[in-house]
This record gives C-alpha cells, sequence and structure tokens, in this order.
C-alpha cells in the first residue's frame, strides 16, 4: 500500500505544484500546429492539487483538485470548449464534504455523468460521486460505497464509466462494478483476481468500456518477481468472470506494469513507467489485441527520446487507433 504524503515529502510537492494547479490542453488543428488551452480553477488557491485527475470527452474537461494533506475536502472543475475556448461550467462539491476526503483524485467525464473519486472519505473507507448533467447544472445523483466498505480501503482510488455501469477501485485489493437501474445506482459485483497476492495493490488501476473491466496490479507477483499484472474481467449472463491475466513479456522486478490502463473496444494499453529499457525508470506501455484465441501482446511503446526518470506511461489513454502517454 502506497503512503499518505509527510512533511519530508513537503519539497518534492512543491516542485509539482506547477504542474498541479493548472491543466494543460491540447488540441492539434493541423499537422504542423497546435493550439493549447490552460485551465485555472476561477478560485484557485494553494494546496488545492488542481489538475490532480484530468479526463475529457467531447466538449467537456473534468479536473480534480483533491487538496494537499487535510487541507479542503477536494473540488472537481467541469469545462467546456466554446468557439472562444474554454471556460468553467461548474464545480463540483460532494454533498458530505468533509475536510481531507481527497475528493478529486480520480475522475472520468462520458457525455453528461462525471464520476470522482474520494479515496480518503471517513477515515479513509472511500467512497465515489456520481454526478449528471442536467438543463439547470451539474446535480448529484448518487454518492458510491463498497457493500463491504471498511477503514484504510481507499475506495475510490480509481474511478472509470461506461454507459449505465461504473467501476471503482479500491487499494484494498477490489474493484466494484455498479449498475444504474430506475431505483438508482446498485453494486452489481466484486471484482476480485483469481490468485490474491498481498501487495499486489490490485483496484488502484481501472478501467471499462462495453463487456470488458481492466483492473492493474502493479505489485504483482509473476514467476516469483513483483514485476505487476493487470486482469481483464468479462460480463456474461450469469456475472462477470476473469478472462485474462495481462503481463509484459519482458517482465522485470519493479517495473510497476498496470500502473496505467486503459481500453477501447478489443484493444487495452498498459503502462509501465518504471521499466527500465533505457534507464532507470524510463518507462514503456503495451499493447494487448484480444484474437479468436484470447488476448495477446501485440506492441511494446517507447518514446523515441526515452530518458532515465522519464516515468513514461504512467498515465494512458486509448480510443480507437490513437493512444495518448503521459511522460
Amino acid at each position: 500500500m502506497r503512503e499518505e504524503p509527510t512533511m519530508q515529502t513537503l519539497k518534492k510537492t512543491l516542485q509539482r505544484l506547477i504542474v498541479y494547479m493548472s491543466a494543460v490542453l491540447f488540441i492539434t488543428s493541423t499537422a504542423t500546429s497546435q493550439t493549447e488551452y490552460k485551465l485555472i480553477a476561477s478560485d484557485a488557491a494553494p494546496w488545492d492539487l488542481f489538475g490532480n485527475s484530468v479526463s475529457i470527452s467531447g466538449n467537456l474537461a473534468l479536473v480534480g483538485a483533491s487538496g494537499f494533506f487535510q487541507n479542503v475536502s477536494g473540488y472537481a472543475y467541469v469545462f467546456k470548449r466554446t468557439h472562444t475556448g474554454w471556460i468553467e461550467e461548474a464545480k463540483l462539491i460532494a454533498s458530505d464534504a468533509a475536510v481531507g476526503d481527497g475528493f478529486g483524485q480520480s475522475a472520468f467525464i462520458r457525455g453528461d455523468l462525471a464520476v470522482v473519486g474520494a479515496p480518503r472519505k471517513d477515515l479513509r473507507t472511500g467512497s465515489a460521486y456520481v454526478f449528471k448533467r442536467t438543463n439547470s447544472g451539474w446535480v448529484e445523483e448518487a454518492k458510491l460505497t463498497a457493500s463491504d466498505a471498511a477503514f484504510v480501503d481507499y475506495f475510490g482510488t480509481s474511478v472509470s464509466f461506461d454507459k449505465d455501469l461504473v467501476v471503482v477501485g479500491s487499494r484494498a485489493g477490489a474493484a466494484y462494478v455498479f449498475k444504474r437501474t430506475d431505483a438508482g445506482w446498485i453494486e452489481e459485483e466484486k471484482l476480485l483476481p483469481s490468485v490474491q497476492n498481498t501487495g499486489a495493490l490490485f483496484g488502484e488501476k481501472v478501467s471499462i468500456r462495453g463487456d470488458w473491466v481492466v483492473v492493474g496490479a502493479t505489485g504483482d507477483y509473476n514467476a516469483g518477481i513483483p514485476s505487476g499484472s493487470a486482469y481483464v474481467f468479462k460480463r456474461t449472463g450469469s456475472g462477470w468472470i476473469e478472462e485474462a491475466k495481462l503481463t509484459a513479456s519482458d517482465a522485470s522486478p519493479n517495473n510497476k506494469f498496470g500502473d496505467a490502463v486503459s481500453i477501447s473496444e478489443r484493444t487495452i494499453l498498459i503502462g509501465a513507467p518504471d521499466d527500465n529499457h533505457a534507464g532507470p525508470r524510463t518507462g514503456s506501455a503495451y499493447v494487448f489485441k484480444l484474437t479468436p484465441s484470447g488476448w495477446i501482446e501485440e506492441a511494446k511503446l517507447t518514446a523515441s527520446d526515452a530518458d532515465s526518470l522519464d516515468f513514461f506511461a504512467q498515465s494512458v489513454s486509448i480510443s480507437g487507433r490513437i493512444a495518448v502517454i503521459s511522460a
């Protein structure tokens, strides 16, 4: 389990504030030019950690600001793209917000729905909130919690959704699927790996698309080494089943394979930001495709200008044939 920040990490955190205090969008207009937009919260304040999580869908962008230590409860901001640029449309706050919740540490938007995680809520038990865009603005539709909630689970560490399904990750080694019904959001399934390893960090990263959920487990052991893995679950008529366990073909200890996951149709992109292929923690990403014989590794992606401590693929996203990878 990752430790909470301490005062000893203050210097490192301050160095990152420049990144966290703003979110930048790049929109390519031609092959040789691009337009850059810098998003800043209308009520920006020190220690908000604005930019801690980001998600984009069409003309809407969602930016989390989970707050530093116990300073604030956390927020999430919705920005809308107009003909003149990006404007702040709404500031999302949990209905039961409390200082130290970590609301905004994870965030995901698609269409008129947004899901925001608050993994430090209620003594780090955690929760996630569903917001809906209406004619009168954004309203909180539901608060999601695990049916077996316990202290220090960090439920809400990661969130993702597609259509009427939301998946919420927990540091306690599980991911939860919620379904939207006429009666509201209900917990449909608790996803667990077929083999549970202590310290695997199963559930820290999740992604859902259609009938598939991908769950990262960066500390998972394979062949006796903690190289990390990602699990694929499929929704069937009788429930969710583990369909595959994905590992890197060139797996090595502590490369954090599974620290970022994204699925689009029948393609999965998995980050391994601590991979040492071109120096310490250079980072790499792996592409897996679904074939008649199952999920197979199709490619390993690396940066052309790879360098030590790039942490390439700490965040990944894939849509169709387009992949976006951070460094």
